[in-house]
């Protein structure tokens, strides 16, 4: 199985990570940006080689409060419960997430899902 992804040659070709300093696009190692039926805007995770994992775009975590009415954050947020877990790769669907670690612990989010619920 091929889990190295598509390469991006350029990270501002994501609308919603045009925004980024060079600096902050030199540190990414991994990205996801996802749509849904829910809103018609993009949304990304990225993982940075400092062990950071941040949002983009629309908020696709369920049950908790967004900044904006249409569901789409207004900046890069970071996402703490994530961070410094050795996340390597996140994947995002209409209604769930998932991120996976280095160690083989996965991480859910969404409908009828935890943030902290963990399958080994």
């Amino acid at each position: 199985m091929n889990t190295s992804g598509l390469e991006i040659a350029d990270l501002g070709e994501i609308d919603i990570l045009k925004n980024l300093t060079d600096e902050e696009r030199s540190t990414i190692k991994f990205v996801h940006v996802y749509g849904s039926s829910r809103s018609p805007s993009l949304g990304a995770y990225y993982i940075t080689t400092n062990d950071e994992v941040f949002r983009a775009g629309f908020n696709s975590l369920f049950g908790e409060s967004i900044f904006g009415q249409s569901g789409v954050l207004e900046k890069i947020v970071k996402v703490k419960d994530l961070s410094k877990k050795s996340v390597q790769r996140i994947v995002v669907g209409d209604k769930f997430g998932a991120a996976l670690t280095t160690n083989g612990k996965l991480h859910l989010w969404g409908i009828d899902w935890v943030l902290h619920r963990q399958l080994t």
